[in-house]
């Protein structure tokens, strides 16, 4: 669900775009394999977001030698901050090219037709938004893949930012939520020697994370034998030392929940919760317990 956006430059002397030409003074980079921000720009799909308004910003495909055409997508369940942004890049990019029309979703459109886009995509993305209350009994809850990393939120709560017209909430909920200085943990994906799965979440000492209140593969990891989601047969957790350079203990992911009380932390969003003061201390005393290394 979104909206796709394709601008030609029908020049005869053609001039590459340059990256300013295309974010402005906004921040772009790329997602990383588990859709987490990296600075950076790439060859491939890359996102520009607004720093005031973090919400899941919009794409686009960059080639290094974009003198022909550039091709842009907004997805939706966005904020109204993020649409503008949107249309605020496609004006410019026409503007610099000269460009008298732009396909949207495989329709033309000229520059004076923008405004009206941009409307009508805010339509769009708040009738998306309200039948987020059709998905709750089933999924209970959706998953944002927002500028930053993914956010998870209920269905039902997004529906109700529509519902009683609160977009400048949903937005702030999405931006205050991604704005904090935290590091998103996800679990690396190993194979076992009898050929089974497991997953492995790191806790670095010092440093404040996300983490989840239940273990589960990354987000559209698959098995690279079937394509089908992996089965893993337990998670672990492993501590780094910034002070020894080095991983200094390993427990199983249950009691590693146990013993911080995962249940009891401030909660990030509806399935994470934030994990702080993992102090070099404090991970001594928990491999001081001398739990079981699920691996050994």
């Amino acid at each position: 669900m979104g909206v796709d956006v394709t601008i030609r430059n029908k020049k005869l002397i053609k001039r590459p775009l340059t990256i300013s030409d295309v974010a402005g003074n906004n921040p772009y980079g790329h997602a990383d394999e588990y859709f987490r921000f990296e600075d950076g720009l790439i060859q491939g799909v890359n996102i520009i977001y607004d720093r005031s308004h973090i919400g899941r910003g919009f794409e686009f495909n960059w080639t290094g030698d974009d003198r022909n055409e550039i091709s842009l997508r907004l997805n939706y369940l966005s904020t109204n901050y993020d649409i503008h942004l949107f249309y605020d890049c496609i004006r410019n990019i026409m503007t610099r090219w000269g460009a008298k029309e732009f396909m949207q979703d495989g329709s033309s459109y000229r520059l004076s037709d923008i405004d009206a886009c941009e409307a009508m995509t805010r339509e769009n993305n708040i009738k998306y938004l309200s039948e987020q209350k059709e998905r709750a009994e089933e999924f209970g809850t959706t998953i944002i893949l927002g500028a930053q990393n993914p956010v998870v939120l209920e269905c039902n709560a997004i529906a109700e930012f529509a519902d009683k017209g609160n977009l400048e909430g949903y937005a702030m909920l999405l931006h205050n939520t991604q704005a904090q200085d935290l590091y998103y943990a996800v679990p690396r994906i190993y194979r076992t020697g009898q050929g089974t799965f497991f997953g492995n979440y790191s806790v670095t000492a010092t440093a404040d994370a996300v983490f989840p209140l239940k273990a589960c593969a990354p987000i559209l990891f698959k098995n690279p034998d079937t394509g089908e989601d992996p089965e893993c047969d337990f998670f672990a957790v492993s501590f780094y030392s910034i002070k020894k350079d080095a991983i200094v203990g390993r427990i199983s992911f249950d009691d590693f929940k146990k013993e911080v009380e995962l249940d009891s932390l401030p909660r990030y969003d509806a399935e994470h919760v934030i994990l702080r003061d993992m102090t070099e201390k404090r991970i001594d005393q928990i491999v001081a317990k001398n739990y079981p290394d699920p691996l050994a």
